[in-house]
């Protein structure tokens, strides 16, 4: 009996290890993949932010015309999540013009509402200049949205064998490239005045226009390569 008792007990102790064994290894197994799909989740949302991931064909239009402008993700993000329009260069151009005319405006009255409160206090010359520099921008980017709406509107005489009507574009085109690059440098003066005045030193505020007006000017940036790759593409 006692024998029979032993043999019992050890051969449950023995299905008892292996079932531990088993568990074990089930629980290995389990924790492998769990691990792995977090890590391929984790790299799935790296990537998702990081770069853009063109979804239909004007995505990838817009996303292949951006990768000639400095901040080529910005310039996605901008346009795909605004235009709507036909995969045309021109039309994007122009809606990149408009994009960075927006922007500029926003800039341009916080550098005034910040220009009241410190002329009140007869404080820092600096930010009267921005005021005038980015007004300014505004009005070159202005011209320039409104130059393009012209090349758009006569592309079709253009596009034919009227040597006359293609000086006439390339004139314009100029126009355009000239204001967009005077607004860039409009916007980057009035950087920097800041680093002129004061030693260089920035307030809270001006750091805030500081970092503004540089967002501005990668916007007008961006816009000012597309132009140029439409200038390039059709004249």
């Amino acid at each position: 009996m006692n024998n029979y008792h032993h043999q019992f007990t050890m051969q449950l102790t023995s299905n008892l290890s292996a079932a531990a064994m088993q568990l074990a290894h089930t629980s290995s197994i389990f924790f492998f993949f769990f691990s792995l799909l977090l890590l391929l989740g984790s790299i799935a949302t790296v990537e998702s932010t990081t770069s853009p991931n063109p979804k239909t064909p004007l995505d990838d239009f817009i996303n292949k015309s951006c990768q000639v402008t400095l901040y080529p993700d910005l310039c996605y993000s901008s346009l795909s999540s605004s235009y709507t329009g036909d995969p045309d260069l021109g039309k994007l151009t122009y809606a990149a013009i408009n994009i960075s005319h927006a922007e500029a405006i926003h800039a341009a009255d916080y550098v005034m509402t910040l220009s009241n409160k410190k002329t009140s206090t007869g404080d820092d010359e600096a930010i009267l200049d921005c005021v005038e520099l980015t007004e300014e921008s505004v009005q070159q980017v202005r011209k320039s949205r409104n130059q393009m709406a012209t090349v758009l509107r006569s592309g079709s005489r253009a596009q034919k064998k009227d040597e006359r009507e293609k000086r006439k574009r390339r004139f314009e085109m100029s126009n355009v490239q000239t204001w967009m690059s005077a607004a860039i440098t409009d916007q980057n003066t009035c950087i920097d005045g800041f680093s002129d005045d004061k030693g260089g030193k920035k307030d809270d505020e001006e750091e805030e226009v500081t970092m503004k007006v540089r967002m501005v000017v990668k916007f007008i940036s961006n816009a000012l390569a597309l132009v140029n790759s439409f200038v390039d593409a059709t004249l």
